[in-house]
């Protein structure tokens, strides 16, 4: 049976499958996620199988807008059969889904590197609805048993990847690493942050995790606009990170206000709004390229100022959220 997918930027937006005998009606799952992020908030369910409008071939020709079907076809809007709500943990991590009613519809019990003991209430089970996604970025496959990280495969049950690391060495000396404490990392785009993290001259084990000023998915989506105002390599330079310490512990040691551990929606959500905003004088040419690039620039060093606030002695580290 094939089964279609569909991705908004580097999070999987839907997938789809064809009818599989006379009994069977086909299905189509829709995910949403928290804004700027790869934590899953919902998924919808639909008992039949999207339709792809067949597409010219355009290699053998020049492309014509008027002749392109997906410009002249209107679908209505469709309604869902189910719907559920997921309900994760501090790294994003889905624990439970719940129905419209509130009842569990799915709950998981993961191992510390991520291998599942999954169980669905009947009413998941008459749906079917189950949930794929695993640690943050990572979609279980049930016929391999393995987690698909976008350009990687992960392996739950060794706790590595199956292949070595795209960015090679700049991700560290072990290629196949995941991450050093799965408890409290993360690493949805199957790269770590290492990059970053080799270029603000972190080390393996200094309790420290690089984190984009801007952080990586609002830079994906916005990728042109950053290109356009010349800041197009700019997501992994040291402009665009900050060292934070990657516990409570650890940002009393060295005095910080605000540790990272995990995901940050609401960090996350307030950049891409500025971002946004910026963006949108661009376009509009109410500001020139370079002072579009000025703002950014003015937005990277107030947030690292803030990211690096000094601690005080009567409140304790906060988790940045």
């Amino acid at each position: 049976m094939r089964t279609g997918t569909g991705w908004d930027g580097d999070t999987l937006a839907w997938e789809s499958s064809p009818q599989r005998d006379d009994g069977d009606t086909g299905r189509t799952v829709h995910y949403l996620y928290e804004p700027g992020s790869f934590v899953p908030v919902a998924q919808a369910l639909r008992k039949r199988p999207i339709v792809l409008h067949r597409q010219p071939d355009w290699r053998q020709r020049e492309y014509d807008f008027d002749q392109d079907p997906l410009w002249q076809t209107t679908m209505p809007p469709q309604a869902f059969d189910a719907i559920a709500w997921y309900h994760c943990d501090h790294l994003g991590t889905p624990m439970e889904l719940t129905d419209p009613h509130g009842n569990v519809a799915w709950a998981g019990q993961y191992k510390a590197w991520g291998e599942v003991r999954e169980e669905r209430s009947e009413w998941a089970k008459q749906v079917g609805m189950s949930n794929p996604i695993r640690f943050q970025g990572q979609y279980h496959d049930h016929e391999t048993r393995l987690h698909y990280n976008r350009n990687r495969y992960y392996a739950p049950k060794q706790g590595r990847y199956i292949s070595r690391d795209p960015i090679s060495y700049a991700g560290g000396l072990n290629l196949y690493i995941y991450v050093s404490n799965p408890i409290e990392l993360t690493d949805p785009l199957w790269l770590c942050s290492r990059k970053l993290d080799n270029v603000l001259g972190g080390a393996i084990g200094d309790n420290l995790q690089a984190h984009h000023i801007i952080p990586e998915q609002v830079w994906k989506i916005h990728k042109p606009f950053f290109d356009s105002i010349g800041l197009g390599d700019g997501m992994d330079k040291k402009e665009n990170g900050v060292l934070m310490p990657d516990s409570e512990a650890k940002a009393k040691r060295v005095g910080r206000m605000l540790y990272h551990c995990g995901s940050h929606p609401i960090y996350s959500a307030s950049v891409r709004m500025e971002v946004l905003r910026i963006k949108n004088d661009y376009r509009e040419g109410v500001i020139s390229d370079s002072v579009a690039r000025e703002r950014i620039v003015v937005l990277q060093n107030r947030n690292r100022k803030m990211l690096q606030a000094p601690g005080t002695l009567d409140l304790k580290p906060k988790r940045l959220d």
